[in-house]
């Protein structure tokens, strides 16, 4: 058994004891220098493995296309909510289209019977999403809370009601021209041409009662069905009906020029 001297009190003791017996000092231990074989049978096949596993890792990383990608993020999906589902697989790919009616009804289902929550008008353009037999969905999926859904909706038209040409422009009305009124003398955007008379009727019937001496500005009521409205260059609109207008039909045809 080797000795060598205790580095406090110089007195031998064993090398491999760890402290001295005479004064109690710890003593370092000296390091072999090298790795035995049975260490090196163990590690080295673990640090190859390691290695390997790491270069298989990025590899299959780089491997991964856009689509892959996609795919595995589009099946991460619920399949429980449909809705979700369908705008996924279209992945909101869209096209600009035209409103060719005077007046067409957004429904929040593909069908005759879905729910209106909104009118569109002529020369508007809507985005197409989807086309599921005669309708169209030119939105994409939203809450449906606001709605008084529960889930996911989204809004739909008749496919024959959008052209992806822009409708012809419509003439200008033949109306015996006033500088007090500044109304429009086409149709369009939710008016057709009887529309346009009356508010020029009845603007006329306005002013000439004095209730107005300008008007600036007039459509057909998205609220209130079957009523109009004249602004006379005032906070609040005038809001009336065909028939609060007397001589509605004689008006329309002495303005015609």
């Amino acid at each position: 058994m080797a000795l060598h001297r205790c580095n406090e009190c110089r007195k031998k003791i064993s090398e491999k004891a760890t402290a001295c017996i005479g004064c109690g000092a710890f003593v370092q231990q000296k390091s072999t220098g090298s790795m035995g074989l049975k260490q090196k049978l163990v590690i080295g096949p673990v640090i190859t493995v390691t290695v390997l596993a790491i270069f298989v890792a990025i590899a299959k990383e780089a491997s991964n296309t856009p689509k892959q990608v996609q795919a595995r993020e589009n099946a991460m999906i619920p399949r429980g909510n449909l809705a979700q589902n369908i705008s996924s697989k279209f992945s909101e790919r869209s096209n600009r289209q035209y409103v060719i009616l005077d007046r067409v009804a957004e429904r929040l289902a593909p069908n005759a019977s879905g729910l209106i929550t909104n009118h569109i008008y002529r020369d508007q353009v809507v985005e197409v999403f989807e086309i599921q037999g005669d309708w169209a969905r030119i939105s994409k999926y939203y809450d449906g809370l606001p709605e008084g859904i529960n889930g996911q909706v989204a809004r739909w038209v008749s496919q024959n009601s959008l052209s992806p040409n822009k409708p012809s422009d419509p003439s200008e009305l033949r109306i015996i021209k006033d500088r007090r009124v500044s109304l429009t003398r086409k149709a369009g955007y939710g008016l057709d041409e009887n529309d346009v008379m009356i508010l020029h009727a009845a603007a006329h019937y306005f002013l000439e009662t004095g209730v107005a001496k300008l008007v600036v500005d007039g459509d057909k009521s998205v609220n209130q069905d079957g009523y109009y409205y004249l602004n006379f260059d005032k906070p609040q609109n005038r809001f009336f009906q065909p028939k609060d207008i007397p001589n509605l039909d004689q008006r329309v045809a002495e303005l015609q020029e």
